[in-house]
């Protein structure tokens, strides 16, 4: 038999008049890459020990992030009575100047002299002093760019004059719109982790503990297809359900953020997919989008049962990440045991030397990314688009997530590092504040200011 294809089938069917001598083998099976995953390496490598991981009332010990003095940062951009008056007040959560003041946005000038010699043209507007109105927009909460319009009609003045390439320029919505359509997404993405990488080296987090999870955004588009092209009218985006809630067309981005305590979280990641995605490719993804930038090293990552699968689990096993997933209640080819009621686990990742306590009590970490994604929709626009497309989606969100960095990196060089995950911090304009402003700031910190007494105007008859 002489055609390997006639051989092998009468061996499949003649095994016994055909004996022939076994030989076994060892192979080894690659991870099947998820979508968007260029294979490396460490997708062939066999499945190694994990290191030791302390236990969570180790793990979960942060330094405090530093204490800045008046030299360090802010001698050279604010005065030293603003200064004082941030350290003696706690309720002066300090001016919007301070988070442009303080922090260099001067990436934003470098990205638009790039694309101009490429010939885009921005007609004659800085890209720093649009992203600047943008950032200001979602500080207030406005849907739209016509919020700034509406603004301007209500002032005498510019509330950035002193933050702005041009002191003078107030955008309108279309002119906003213009410029921030010829920034690509990706600029603000890496943006956003130039920011990490320097609240790294601050010490506003501490790179250690990571979370994943997704929140669902709502794009400007019908529910419904079109009935001759099949497409929804934002044709980057998904139909997402969630637990069997119909939540519409949208994008469900997968979210990392680094956790340092139940005040401290701040995202440090992100990767923008339709709504339809699934969770678990979409968090190998995500996760190794991140670990593959070299952005600080992690040793615990957490998730929810969507995330996930065996393979999810070698993933973060092959990149030196401990993985503590919730695993789901019916899995039968792996071991599970219930730590608490509804939260299973798989025993074979636990991690060396930790009890079903200390599985308990990391994992209670996990509702920090679910308490920064609530906050959002509540303070911000992030739910919802007013635009289409992913493009515009990214760049939404990573303006958002460049916002919360903002912040923190000013409360870390102001000496505030209780402003670092507050919302509200920052939200004043120094041009717009009456010089009675800060009796009252003392007032409201609990201080007791000098009453003098008023002095009556002589008459004629005490002349």
């Amino acid at each position: 038999m002489n055609v390997p294809r006639d051989y092998n089938a009468a061996r499949k069917r003649f095994r016994s008049w055909l004996p022939v001598r076994s030989y076994t083998s060892r192979v080894v099976q690659a991870i099947s890459a998820s979508p968007g995953h260029q294979r490396t390496i460490l997708d062939y490598v066999p499945h190694h020990e994990l290191p030791q991981l302390p236990r969570p009332r180790y793990l979960g010990r942060f330094r405090s992030i530093p204490q800045a003095t008046f030299e360090e940062y802010a001698a050279s951009v604010i005065s030293r009575r603003e200064w004082d008056m941030l350290q003696a007040f706690p309720t002066f959560t300090g001016f919007f100047n301070h988070l442009f003041e303080l922090n260099d946005l001067s990436f934003f000038d470098g990205v638009q002299a790039e694309l101009e010699a490429q010939g885009v043209t921005f007609k004659g507007t800085f890209a720093h002093d649009v992203v600047a109105f943008e950032l200001l927009r979602r500080q207030l909460g406005f849907r739209d760019f016509t919020g700034l319009e509406k603004v301007a009609r209500f002032v005498s003045g510019n509330p950035l004059a002193g933050v702005l390439r041009n002191p003078g320029f107030f955008p309108t919505a279309a002119k906003v719109s213009y410029v921030l359509q010829r920034l690509p997404g990706a600029c603000f993405v890496d943006f956003l982790h130039q920011l990490v990488r320097e609240g790294i080296a601050l010490g506003a987090i501490v790179p250690r503990v990571l979370i994943w999870d997704g929140q669902f955004i709502r794009t400007n588009s019908n529910n419904n297809r079109n009935a001759d092209t099949g497409d929804y009218s934002d044709p980057d985006a998904g139909f997402s359900m969630h637990v069997g809630k119909r939540l519409g067309v949208g994008y469900d981005p997968g979210i990392l953020y680094a956790y340092c305590g139940p005040a401290r979280r701040l995202p440090v990641h992100f990767e923008m997919f339709p709504g339809n995605r699934n969770d678990k490719p979409a968090f190998r993804a995500t996760l190794g989008a991140f670990l593959k930038l070299g952005i600080g090293t992690w040793k615990l990552v957490l998730s929810d049962t969507g995330a996930y699968c065996q393979d999810s689990l070698d993933f973060c096993a092959r990149r030196g990440v401990h993985p503590l997933v919730r695993a789901p209640k019916n899995l039968v080819e792996f071991p599970t045991r219930e730590l608490k009621e509804g939260y299973w686990f798989n025993t074979d990742w636990i991690p060396a030397g930790w009890s079903d306590e200390d599985v308990l009590e990391a994992y209670a970490w996990r509702p920090a990314i679910e308490s920064g994604n609530s906050e959002r929709n509540t303070f911000t626009v992030g739910q919802r688009l007013n635009t289409r497309g992913i493009e515009n989606a990214t760049r939404a969100r990573a303006l958002d997530y460049i916002l919360d960095w903002l912040r923190a990196l000013s409360a870390r060089k102001l000496g505030r590092p209780d402003l670092t995950c507050k919302w509200t911090a920052f939200s004043g304009a120094r041009e717009y504040i009456h010089y009675s402003m800060w009796g009252n700031a003392a007032t409201d910190s609990g201080y007791q200011t000098l009453q003098f007494p008023s002095t009556p105007h002589p008459t004629k008859s005490s002349r």
